[in-house]
């Protein structure tokens, strides 16, 4: 199996060391075998976690798959495309869900069940899997509508600038910084990132921020302390401030909320 990709059952990956690991995307296909709970159409679903994330998707003990691939599964000639990944794979808020309807769900079945053919096979080859693995995530971003960034010079920045944010948002919250890091002024970086992402660098990071503080309140590994020190807040007071003006709640208040759903769903003992 190769340390670049993986194609897992959902059993074979809660045994995994390394399930923590950030160094992964990982998408899981949950596909449940008795009545489906969420959307009626829906026949299943997918979870995306981002590279650079701690992975907090409740594992409800359904069957199901999962897809762990690293960065070098993207293409560095093809902006477009990596850009158009992480777009998917970086929405506000929780990690991306995709309902699948069958007919959906079919289609998107034959191309991994290519991808897994050339997987399994006694000596796969690294570019055909890339550009299987390739047409399955394309399938992905037009299932969720994302149109591609235009592949030109503002496409590479908006690439180049996700890649910073990933590797700094904890400690550098400011437009200067990235700017300066991209040989831009922040006005600059600020139009290029409206034109393609209709947001500013500083809602993007604050966004990023906020996703990685929501995904430590549920895990709960950390006290809210621990968390604030972790993401570059100086007091706890300041981030209890950053977390409420976002999300109309208080660290705590989300950390309960989280846990009486994580326990309605998957009571302990129950994975």
């Amino acid at each position: 199996m190769s340390p670049l990709l993986s194609l897992l059952s959902l059993a074979d990956y809660l045994a995994l060391p390394d399930q923590t690991s950030r160094a992964y995307f990982e998408v899981f296909w949950f596909q449940p075998t008795g009545e489906p709970a969420g959307p009626p159409a829906a026949r299943s679903w997918l979870c995306l976690v981002s590279l650079g994330r701690a992975n907090s998707v409740p594992l409800y003990g359904q069957p199901g798959e999962v897809i762990r691939f690293t960065r070098d599964f993207l293409e560095d000639d093809d902006k477009e495309y990596s850009v158009a990944v992480f777009k998917l794979f970086n929405q506000s808020g929780e990690p991306p869900v995709l309902a699948l309807s069958a007919e959906q769900h079919a289609d998107l079945r034959a191309v991994y069940e290519v991808l897994a053919r050339e997987h399994h096979a006694p000596v796969p080859c690294f570019i055909i899997l890339k550009a299987l693995l390739k047409a399955l995530v394309m399938n992905l971003i037009r299932l969720q509508e994302q149109p591609f960034t235009p592949q030109d010079l503002q496409g590479k920045r908006v690439y180049q600038f996700l890649l910073l944010v990933e590797a700094h948002y904890a400690s550098q919250t400011l437009v200067g910084f990235y700017a300066a890091q991209m040989g831009i002024s922040p006005k600059w970086l600020n139009k290029i990132l409206q034109l393609n992402l209709q947001k500013t660098a500083t809602q993007l990071v604050h966004e990023r921020l906020l996703l990685e503080a929501k995904r430590e309140l549920t895990i709960q590994e950390r006290t809210i302390k621990e968390i604030a020190f972790r993401l570059g807040f100086e007091e706890p007071s300041y981030f209890a401030r950053f977390f409420r003006k976002h999300t109309d709640s208080s660290p705590t208040e989300f950390q309960e909320q989280m846990f009486q759903i994580v326990s309605g769903i998957a009571p302990k003992g129950s994975v």
